[in-house]
């Protein structure tokens, strides 16, 4: 989720802006003090249809992890990179604490006001957490991409896909636990990402013979057969469970990973997702300049105390659900939710870059990165 390049891939831009779309829907749908709209769904088939679209969805978060490997694999350590991304963290934890208070929706502790004003993320942002380390971690991952050959490269994705992803599948878990949330699937993505960018999918021998359209079309297939199959283990997986012990313990297995991050049919999906995208080829400053928000969008609507009210005030989470309707309400919602978001974060961007060239800002940053310089250490700024 960060910036790349002065010249952007529309393509890609576009890959992003749909990702961050997903994960509103998939917020709006899931539990966990979200939407809940799968949880209040009193109507067998249309819970199904719900279900069904978070199985479709499950690539939002790998897809940007993997767009990560793609370009950052190419690309210098910068400190500033760094630093604009704590800043948004903290400048968003601190502002909604103030709009909310106003409001008069929360009345938070000390012990909750501190952790808000603090600079540092305190376990606000999961994917901000583990995306800061795996960045920090990037120029030692790159110097092994940089060394290995393609035989190497690949039987490391492939030992790795083995131990953080299908062995967690097929053992619920136990084996290994890996949902997806971890730092080492983070880092398997950022692999297969950097070696999409070495070894281009669509360039390998099966496909560099076919034409554009058919290697489009192989990929939409792909990506809803992972999707299918996904959803029909997981069906097949809690038809079982009453069945006896193993059938118990088999049906488990197959629900409890069945929407993990790191589950083998998502990470199939997001490759080929990815390939996807990889194919168009079109310049829009329109696209560009929407992408760059999508990071403001997640920090706002997936803040702790806004996503305990934004989906009541919105009547999402809003008690039983029977009607078909409920699906474009849904939709409508997340149109919302994203278009809020996206003029918020807009604001705060050209808030920030007329504070960033005022001449106070400009002398401070410059006695900053002469002191670090100064210490000895050699930073990209």
């Amino acid at each position: 989720m960060e910036k790349e390049k002065k010249i952007r891939q529309s393509n890609f831009e576009l890959m992003r802006i749909l990702s961050m779309f997903m994960i509103i829907l998939w917020h709006i749908l899931r539990g966990d003090g979200h939407g809940n709209v799968i949880v209040n769904c009193e109507r067998d088939s249309l819970r199904l249809i719900f279900e069904f679209m978070m199985f479709l969805m499950v690539v939002h978060v790998n897809s940007y992890v993997l767009l990560t490997g793609y370009f950052q694999c190419k690309s210098k350590y910068q400190m500033s990179k760094l630093f604009k991304n704590i800043n948004m963290m903290w400048f968003y934890r601190v502002v909604l604490l103030i709009f909310l208070v106003v409001i008069n929706v929360w009345h938070p502790t000390h012990i909750e006001i501190f952790r808000n004003v603090f600079p540092l993320d305190l376990g606000f942002y999961w994917f901000m957490d583990v995306y800061i380390l795996l960045y920090c971690m990037s120029p030692i991952i790159n110097q092994y991409i940089a060394k290995a050959n393609k035989n190497e490269f690949r039987k490391a994705i492939g030992i790795l896909l083995i131990i953080f992803s299908i062995l967690p599948y097929i053992t619920g878990l136990k084996t290994l636990y890996n949902d997806g949330y971890s730092l080492y699937n983070f880092v398997l993505l950022y692999l297969i990402g950097a070696y999409l960018r070495k070894y281009p999918l669509k360039e390998s021998y099966v496909f560099k013979n076919i034409s554009k359209n058919l290697f489009q079309l192989i990929c939409i297939i792909i990506f809803f057969g992972c999707a299918l199959f996904n959803f029909l283990f997981t069906q097949f997986g809690s038809s079982i469970t009453s069945f006896g012990n193993l059938f118990h313990e088999i049906g488990s297995n197959l629900t409890t990973t069945s929407l993990a991050y790191s589950n083998p049919f998502a990470i199939i999906q997001t490759i080929v997702y990815f390939c996807f995208f990889e194919t168009l080829s079109f310049k829009s400053s329109f696209v560009n300049k929407a992408s760059s928000l999508t990071l403001g969008i997640y920090l706002i609507h997936n803040n702790i105390q806004v996503r305990h009210n934004i989906y009541k005030w919105l009547k999402i989470d809003h008690g039983p659900i029977y009607s078909y309707k409920f699906i474009f309400y849904v939709f409508a919602m997340a149109i919302l939710i994203y278009t809020v978001c996206s003029l918020i974060e807009l604001v705060r961007q050209i808030l920030f870059q007329f504070i960033y060239k005022r001449k106070l800002c400009c002398q401070w940053r410059k006695k900053y990165r002469g002191f670090i310089d100064n210490c000895g250490m050699k930073v990209n700024w």
